[in-house]
């Protein structure tokens, strides 16, 4: 049995710490023996030359930094290769919205009227939903199973208000882009939706498809009223009896219980002549014009029956008219959603965040995440391409080198709140779960994949603190590396932990 599992028990004295060059560092008052930190080099290059290489030479490009948190490295391996990151990217965005924004940042999104309100209760003139880049609005974690509750909440404040029938049309103000570096071909998965300062349900519509009795060519012509469909699942499964008004225009299927399953292509009502799939919307703020709108009636709240999208204009009030309304979400502090996003990794989220530290400027959609590169005096290396924030683009180029330095860089200067925003190995709901089993109370770390490409970047921590650093990026890999990136961390797990009983 491997004794690196949650809950094991190490004397303080045997846990040693790899050292900067000029040694004498210590944990628990041990010190590393004279010599150790070169031996301790030796075998993870074994390590490496064993787990990691074979993949080079069967092809792929391997990038390889092991270090210890003040910098010193142990092992490289074509450290200033430019390869393409994933997800791991998502640590960039993360380090520069903390560096941008203070700690008690909270998003907001404003609901207020552009006429006034009579003392009958109608609202005169338009209500208009403005964004303010919140990527919770559907959720505390992306890809809730509850996306309303927002929408709910500034609803019911609206009727609370003494608003009964709204006269004008339901405005969505919010910039929205696609960043021009992601490809065609995922534009069919959740992963890969069009990006808003307002977005409902991380901008996914729930598609019912009948599988037999009419032409499916078209995707869409197979939708159903969404998110009617939703609100109307939703209703059912919490047990719930669906207002009248929610229906949709075409009788439900009888719905299965594993509704909200996140395969795609299940059959998940009963019968054969339907499924279910999850799909990226293409107008994700009409999508949250619509939500809003259900929201809305179901707190009794009549008219606003049309929907505007408009931009967002820079230095826009959010200002009602005389006599109308005006309420405000904050979401929770920034921290909050910074874990969530990387811990489900999800491209929405950071796109959103991105988005609110300067990405999208004016219209003009550019990547800042690489300004956190000077923010922390880490060395801008020719060939550094930023396509995006979330790191879905094939087209961001980095160095594992840099990867290696943000971790030792931004550990060093926010500790313990940078670490705690890194899921734990085998962490259920994360990216993590399922990998690493067992090492729960000493891996940290942020996962990335992209066809042909794995990375895994983090810390090997005791007590919360960081030991080790690591950065392991493959490319153009054609098997799923991953196995060989997880043995190589368990491989660096025993040789800091000295675990005796590890089989490489």
């Amino acid at each position: 049995m491997n004794p690196i599992t949650r809950g094991a028990r190490f004397p303080i004295a045997a846990l040693l710490i790899l050292t900067l060059a000029t040694g004498c560092a210590f944990v628990g008052g041990v010190g590393e023996r004279p010599g150790e930190r070169g031996s301790r080099a030796r075998a993870i290059s074994a390590a490496a030359d064993t787990l990691l290489l074979p993949l080079a030479r069967d092809g792929a490009t391997v990038a390889a930094v092991v270090g210890t948190p003040d910098g010193a490295i142990l092992y490289a391996h074509e450290p200033d290769r430019l390869v393409m990151p994933a997800s791991v990217q998502k640590l960039f965005v993360a380090a520069d919205v903390i560096a941008k924004l203070p700690a008690d940042y909270r998003f907001t999104t404003t609901v207020f009227s552009t006429g006034p309100l009579d003392t009958a209760g109608v609202l005169h003139g338009d209500l208009v939903l403005s964004g303010g880049w919140d990527p919770s609005l559907s959720g505390p974690r992306p890809y809730s199973h509850w996306p309303w509750a927002a929408f709910d909440s500034l609803a019911a404040r609206v009727a609370v208000r003494g608003v009964k029938q709204i006269e004008g049309a339901l405005v969505v103000e919010a910039a929205a882009f696609i960043p021009a570096s992601w490809e065609v071909g995922d534009f069919r998965y959740r992963f890969a939706p069009p990006i808003a300062q307002l977005m409902f349900n991380d901008g996914l519509v729930s598609r019912a498809r009948q599988t037999g009795g009419f032409d499916t060519s078209d995707p869409l012509a197979a939708t159903w009223p969404d998110p009617v469909f939703w609100r109307h699942a939703h209703d059912r499964l919490r047990g719930e009896r669906a207002p009248a008004v929610l229906a949709p225009a075409r009788p439900v299927p009888p719905l299965a219980a594993e509704l909200e399953r996140e395969e795609t292509e299940e059959p998940l009502f009963s019968g054969e002549l339907w499924s279910i799939d999850w799909s990226p919307s293409p107008r994700p703020r009409l999508l949250a014009a619509d939500a809003f709108r259900q929201s809305l009636r179901r707190a009794g709240v009549e008219g606003a029956d049309s929907s505007v999208a408009i931009e967002k204009l820079p230095g826009s009030l959010d200002a009602p008219a005389a006599g109308g309304i005006r309420i405000v979400h904050e979401s929770a502090p920034l921290d909050s959603l910074l874990a969530p996003m990387l811990h489900v990794s999800s491209n929405a989220w950071a796109e959103q965040i991105a988005a609110a530290a300067g990405s999208l400027d004016r219209g003009e959609y550019r990547p800042t995440w690489p300004d956190v590169l000077d923010t922390l005096a880490i060395a801008r290396r020719p060939g550094l391409r930023a396509a995006d924030a979330c790191g879905m683009s094939r087209h961001n180029t980095l160095r594992a080198r840099t990867v290696f330095e943000l971790l030792v860089a931004a550990n060093d200067r926010w500790g313990e709140r940078w670490t705690a925003l890194l899921p734990h190995a085998d962490e259920r709901g994360t990216s993590l779960a399922g990998r690493l089993s067992g090492l729960e109370d000493v891996v940290l770390a942020k996962t990335g994949a992209l066809s042909r490409c794995a990375s895994l970047a983090g810390y090997l921590v005791e007590q919360g603190r960081p030991v080790l650093a690591f950065a392991v990026i493959v490319n153009h890999d054609g098997r799923t590396p991953e196995g060989e990136i997880d043995a190589f961390v368990r491989a660096l797990v025993s040789f800091v932990f000295r675990d005796s009983s590890f089989e490489m």
